[in-house]
């Protein structure tokens, strides 16, 4: 079973974005810090949680709960290049933080990532999956006051 997720940097926009990118992958820590309470997911996580800026972000679902490593690397750098990055989890339960990842990613990023879905076609359709994710992605924006609520989901989708 397939279902995977894309996401990349535009090369022309990829200057000067270590500390956006290290702030992500900050938030990106406490995500899974949430998540792994608030929704019993199991993670292998294969990278100091606590944090530390020059940290990758490595992280799988457990045994039968596991497909594919999402991996970020530590210098946001040496995503420039590849046409995409991937990851797929075959909608096992760590696919939710997956997701919240790339949100947040895309959060601290903007324009300059893109992303792409299985579960997302512009237009066409939203998948539960995604749905879900943005669902939880939004009510831990809430915890650290930010209020993302008013951006819709397809901000986080859109290529440009």
């Amino acid at each position: 079973m397939g279902y995977t997720h894309y996401w990349g940097l535009h090369k022309e926009k990829s200057f000067n974005l270590e500390q956006h990118y290290n702030n992500a992958k900050n938030e990106i820590c406490l995500f899974i810090k949430t998540i792994q309470m608030e929704k019993k997911i199991d993670l292998e996580i294969n990278f100091n949680i606590d944090r530390s800026p020059n940290m990758e972000i490595n992280f799988n679902g457990v045994n039968d709960d596991g497909h594919e490593n999402f991996y970020m690397p530590s210098n946001y750098q040496e995503i420039i290049g590849f046409a995409w990055n991937f990851c797929k989890t075959a909608r096992k339960p760590y696919d939710l933080v997956v997701m919240g990842s790339l949100f947040i990613i895309k959060k601290h990023l903007g324009n300059a990532f893109y992303m792409s879905s299985d579960g997302y076609s512009k237009g066409r359709y939203i998948d539960q999956e995604v749905k879900t994710a943005f669902k939880y992605y939004n009510k831990f924006q809430k915890t650290l006051n930010h209020n993302m609520a008013g951006i819709p989901i397809t901000w986080y989708f859109n290529q440009n």
